[in-house]
């Protein structure tokens, strides 16, 4: 059963991805500096957390980028509708914690008692209540849901797939649940009933009835159904049905157990009480765990929207616009930009005033943008801003800047110098060696589509070896239809690569008054 979702329109999230995948996610947050950013804006680890692990997951979907902004501009809206959902799924979560606590101890209480039947039975059935009743409470927490959405209709329309998921578990199982109930406090013995569970993608269960109790269970092993067994569908506990058992001979005092198993005299009802209670808690089980597995993630998932809008809330009282960009396929190529902010100078600056915008335009055509200039102009910060941007626009969250144009990526690759105490210990050959060895795994790991960033690479050997190496590494991206920003001191690229379509040139200048602007050669 797949896990359910409120960061993909359809509410199916995708396949976990590998661990390589996972650690260049990472590693492009590092480079971006953005662990240190969003630590700033969300310094609690329930919301920071969560928040950078969906940012190392960038989307080339145009429509499930587009739903996250609809849910998160909805939630931003509502904040005490985000609040109650995050209240809810907590306690749902802590419910699991503490069911997965009580049944090991309760297995553990089993382990250390004689195994006589009294005994067994009196297991079971505690354990069937305790199933019982946090049943009850997770399907309780679901209808919560419900209810708190019925309160928000607008909200309703956009979580359309979470109201009905979490409706279809508790609407028109009136029964099971007061089943659940009356084993709260107690496994009553004065009925009996016929218990039918099937699961789907939305949870869903049917076929309930309930009778009188009286010791006449027939157990039906999970062997004799398995040839009638429908994908979804957990099993069967059937009452006896005297119909059935009409003209079969049975021994006096001696019921019958549908398997064959002879029961001793006197053991009958026992026995069949115990393979019955146990039964109905395994179909019960099976339907908790199934919630608890469909919802795992969902406090996480609510987390991070609380960080989207604490996040652009923080921004827009300090006077930055916060806007959602238009999306183009990640064929188109456009990223534009027109007053965009570096967020880590946002989060440690005390004056907006201090940090200056800056603007990008690239066309569908131009692949490759050269930034050059001179030391602390702020070239690294420029390209930081624009990584940050993009990643945000694949992720769903708004960008700071005051327009923003981008085609989503196949995927964000990072490469940055790293300072001497970074390098790699034992490494003869030193930073140029490590910089060959990452420049290959990143050129053998790239996406289509892909967006490249380079700060100052392979400029610890001679510029025109360095020119030399970089230039074939950097067409190669331009034919695979990604994007490369290079921030570099190898003026010979821009010799070698500007006078064609496939790059453009950006400086920085001395000039005061400039100061931090990156200006494109035209």
């Amino acid at each position: 059963m797949s896990r359910f979702s409120i960061l993909f329109e359809k509410g199916v999230a995708p396949d976990m991805r590998t661990t390589a995948e996972k650690q260049r996610g990472k590693h492009v947050l590092a480079d971006l500096q953005l662990d240190r950013a969003v630590a700033i804006f969300c310094p609690e680890a329930w919301i920071r957390e969560p928040f950078l692990e969906v940012l190392t997951m960038p989307l080339s979907d145009p429509a499930d980028v587009r739903f996250r902004y609809r849910v998160g501009g909805m939630l931003s809206g509502h904040p005490q509708l985000l609040e109650t959902l995050i209240h809810i799924f907590r306690r749902l979560a802590q419910s699991k914690q503490a069911w997965d606590s009580d049944r090991s101890h309760l297995f553990a209480h089993r382990r250390n008692n004689p195994s006589e039947l009294t005994i067994q039975l009196r297991s079971q059935k505690d354990q069937l209540a305790l199933t019982g009743t946090y049943l009850r409470v997770a399907a309780g927490c679901l209808r919560e849901v419900c209810d708190t959405l019925d309160g928000y209709p607008d909200c309703r329309a956009v979580l359309t797939e979470l109201y009905q998921v979490c409706r279809a578990v508790w609407q028109g199982k009136e029964e099971l649940y007061s089943l659940c109930d009356r084993m709260r406090t107690h496994f009553e013995e004065a009925f009996r009933y016929r218990l039918d569970v099937t699961l789907t993608e939305e949870l869903c269960t049917a076929g309930y009835v309930f009778a009188d109790f009286d010791y006449a269970f027939t157990a039906r092993e999970k062997a004799n159904t398995e040839k009638e067994k429908k994908p979804g569908r957990f099993g069967k506990l059937f009452m006896r049905d005297t119909e059935r058992d009409k003209g079969k001979d049975k021994p006096d005092g001696e019921d019958a157990v549908e398997a064959g198993r002879s029961i001793p005299c006197g053991e009958s009802a026992f026995l069949n009480q115990i393979a019955a209670i146990g039964e109905t808690d395994r179909l019960l089980t099976a339907l908790l765990r199934a919630i608890y597995d469909r919802f795992s993630r969902m406090e996480d998932e609510l987390a991070f929207y609380a960080a989207v809008s604490r996040i652009t809330e923080r921004l827009t009282d300090r006077g930055v616009s916060c806007v959602v960009p238009e999306l183009r396929d990640p064929s188109d190529g456009t990223i534009t930009f027109a007053g965009l902010y570096d967020l880590l100078l946002l989060a440690e600056s005390a004056k907006v005033e201090f940090v200056v915008p800056n603007d990008l335009s690239l066309d569908g055509g131009t692949r490759g943008l050269l930034i050059t200039g001179e030391n602390n102009s702020g070239k690294t910060v420029y390209l930081r801003s624009i990584g940050t941007a993009v990643l945000f626009a694949g992720c769903g969250v708004p960008i700071p800047a005051k327009e923003a144009v981008v085609s989503l990526r196949g995927g964000i690759t990072t490469q940055f110098a790293k300072a001497e105490g970074e390098l790699i210990t034992g490494n003869a050959a030193g930073r140029f060696e490590e910089e060959v060895i990452a420049m290959a795994e990143m050129v053998d790991s790239l996406a289509p589509n892909a967006l490249v960033l380079l700060n100052e690479t392979f400029q610890t050997t001679a510029y025109a070896e360095g020119a030399a190496g970089m230039e074939p590494i950097l067409r190669y991206i331009a034919s695979r239809g990604g994007t490369y920003l290079f921030v570099t001191h190898l003026t010979a690229l821009v010799d070698a690569l500007t006078g064609d379509h496939a790059a453009m040139c950006a400086y920085t200048t001395k000039d005061p008054a400039l100061r931090y602007r990156v200006l494109v050669k035209t």
